[in-house]
């Protein structure tokens, strides 16, 4: 029994240290990340030309902000073209889309969708009606967004300089004040762009995609899209196929995008199962072969990206830290490690999190947002034991 708990343990260490290290050497690149973030560019051309997708599932409510966000963004327009993938709508987005005098493509099907295939849908009647210019990067854009003036400016000039085929831009959650599950998504969010994506690119590893503000070189997302598309975690297949390719992914901290987050705690639990039932099949496809991979092969990118599919939601590690940190306390001569060690994790998640609120400048009250996130960090420790032992879901859906 005490040989488990021991193996338990040192489990549960090497992912707690995985998961801290960019918190601790976030100070000292701390200015350079911020730096990065707020830089603007002074030698700005239009150089390059876009083609944005947006899947779009009954999303009346935000769509008109992205569309207004692109039609006034400082670019040549004619070098930025627009696809609205209107997938199984009961709502007026088409005929928003439609007043907006956007392009757009119906998608109707009765057994559901997955982001995935909203896109190759999309993409799809792209090619079939020569619309597709080979020079063109595509922009995966989430119907929810809101792009800055500055956005194509930005990126154009970020290609140009680096020549890469894959770029992660920044993002940040718009209505980050209007509730306490809102205020904690932007924390969430900073959390990722500062930290994760920001140190690591200080470090010179790769960035990952997430979700929306990808961009990519045409022949790039044509090949990704060969790829399974049942998954709802498009994200994490194409991160792994890149870095099994070896194709760099460049972070863009100056072209900025931000999101409305999902305001209702029920909203945000369906949003955050789908994301867990994604990331564990992800898990279970890939996480230890990805990791040896890249042990063998020495290469850091792929050990880093196999190690974090691997990696439980920080909910779910903190509610272990602390069922550890409990039972260490009553029957501390079976643990191998002292109680102090748990009691520094447990003070670290509270580091991190306080670390992406302050960054995020969210002004909701700290008590409502406590509250809040320990009802969360209940939901998201449950379902996660759930989708561990078999449980999925297929359809990404609306979680509004």
């Amino acid at each position: 029994m005490e040989i488990i708990l021991h193996i338990a343990e040192l489990v549960l260490v090497v992912f707690l240290l995985y998961l801290f290290w960019p918190l601790l050497l976030f100070s000292f690149f701390y200015t350079r990340i911020r730096n990065r973030i707020s830089l603007k560019s002074n030698q700005l051309e239009t150089k390059h030309e876009f083609q944005l997708i947006i899947p779009a599932h009954n999303e009346e409510m935000y769509i008109a902000n992205l569309l207004k966000s692109i039609q006034n963004c400082e670019y040549d327009k004619s070098k930025i073209h627009t696809l609205v993938v209107v997938d199984n709508c009961t709502d007026n987005t088409l005929q928003i889309v439609r007043n907006n005098n956007f392009s757009f493509v119906e998608k109707k099907n009765l057994d559901g969708s997955t982001k995935s295939k909203a896109l190759s849908f999309g993409f799809n009647w792209l090619e079939r009606n020569n619309k597709l210019n080979e020079d063109s990067f595509i922009i995966i854009l989430d119907a929810d967004c809101i792009i800055d003036k500055m956005y194509f400016l930005e990126l154009s000039h970020e290609i140009n300089k680096s020549n890469k085929k894959v770029y992660q831009t920044f993002r940040k959650v718009h209505n980050l004040n209007d509730s306490a599950v809102a205020a904690l998504d932007a924390g969430a969010e900073s959390i990722r762009q500062w930290l994760d994506l920001g140190v690591r690119d200080c470090l010179g590893l790769n960035a990952r995609i997430h979700g929306s503000g990808l961009v990519f070189d045409l022949k790039v997302f044509k090949e990704l899209l060969h790829l399974e598309n049942e998954n709802i975690t498009e994200d994490k297949l194409w991160n792994i196929s890149l870095v099994q390719k070896d194709v760099d992914i460049n972070w863009v901290p100056n072209a900025h995008i931000s999101y409305f987050a999902t305001e209702k705690r029920d909203s945000f639990y369906q949003q955050r199962s789908r994301w867990i039932s994604g990331q564990i099949e992800m898990a279970k496809k890939f996480g230890f072969k990805l990791t040896y991979k890249g042990l063998i092969n020495f290469n850091l990118n792929q050990f880093d990206l196999g190690f974090s599919l691997l990696l439980m939601p920080r909910s779910f590690l903190f509610m272990i830290t602390f069922i550890f940190t409990f039972v260490n306390y009553l029957f501390p001569a079976y643990f191998f490690l002292p109680g102090l060690i748990y009691v520094v994790f447990l003070l670290l998640f509270f580091v991190l999190g306080i670390t992406g609120l302050v960054i995020s400048g969210s002004r909701i009250h700290m008590n409502e947002i406590l509250a809040t996130a320990f009802r969360l960090i209940l939901n998201v420790f449950s379902s996660t034991i759930k989708y561990i032992f078999g449980r999925s879901i297929s359809s990404w859906g609306k979680s509004r």
